[in-house]
């Protein structure tokens, strides 16, 4: 089954969203520094520095590679790129660093913004989400892994706020579901869930709040290495405003 969203140029969504939260400096995809396999931590040059990046970080420097990013007032923005592939006004979307958190307000429809973490590519890893809903019942959270430098393929675990999921492969600007269904192990409402997805040769596991809730081998695809993040989303003609998520951490770990 094909699932297809208008998808508008790149550059032209990595400017609109620039535009829209320029306190985040959010560019668009990069070619990776680093690709990674087994090793923990690599000595890199970082990418440089835009010009609205909150605290410049001196060069070189180490750039993490499994950690768990807690998004203080001090994280290194400039590792990270945003895009948006929906066709909403991206004058309504809010991206901040506030407190120990990064809160994205999304103030209408059809708002897909992705957050990609871009020093390393990774092949098997497992990546964990922690984050709480703070507004309307209606939203969806998505885990990336293995998303080309171009934007145009990788693999999306995507949960709405009322417990349904969608596993996706991304294929030259497509989404094709792979698996689909629904979980109790979501805590629905305004409340703060924990989703995790391990891509780990071909086999792609799925988790939330640590319950397993599918897994499967993808042969099909079959996208090897990319970068890894995630994605907070408004849905056109469903969701209800606003759809304000507040991101407590992002981990990236060995599978």
């Amino acid at each position: 089954m094909k699932i297809f969203h208008p998808m508008l140029l790149l550059a032209a969504t990595v400017l609109a969203v620039g535009l829209a939260c320029t306190a985040l400096g959010g560019s668009g995809i990069v070619t990776p520094t680093v690709s990674i396999t087994e090793e923990a931590t690599l000595t890199a040059t970082m990418p440089a520095v835009s010009e609205s990046a909150i605290t410049p970080i001196p060069t070189p420097t180490k750039i993490r590679a499994f950690f768990t990013e807690e998004f203080d007032a001090n994280y290194p923005v400039n590792y990270w790129q945003s895009f948006n592939l929906g066709r909403g006004d991206a004058g309504k979307l809010v991206m901040q660093q506030e407190d120990d958190y990064l809160l994205f307000d999304l103030q209408d429809q059809d708002i897909y913004i992705y957050y990609m973490y871009t020093p390393y590519t990774y092949t098997n890893t497992s990546i964990k989400l922690k984050a709480e809903n703070r507004g309307s019942n209606n939203n969806n959270v998505s885990l990336i892994c293995r998303m080309n430098d171009e934007a145009s393929n990788w693999y999306e675990f995507s949960v709405t706020s009322g417990g349904l999921w969608n596993l996706f492969a991304m294929d030259n600007q497509m989404y094709h579901i792979l698996r689909s269904g629904g979980t109790n192990s979501l805590n629905q409402g305004q409340a703060t869930n924990e989703y995790q997805m391990i891509c780990n040769e071909d086999q792609i596991t799925l988790l939330v709040n640590g319950s397993e809730i599918a897994s499967m081998t993808e042969i099909k695809y079959d996208f090897k290495e990319g970068f890894v993040g995630f994605n907070i989303s408004s849905l056109k003609n469903y969701s209800v405003l606003p759809i304000t998520v507040a991101v407590d951490s992002f981990t990236i770990d060995r599978p």
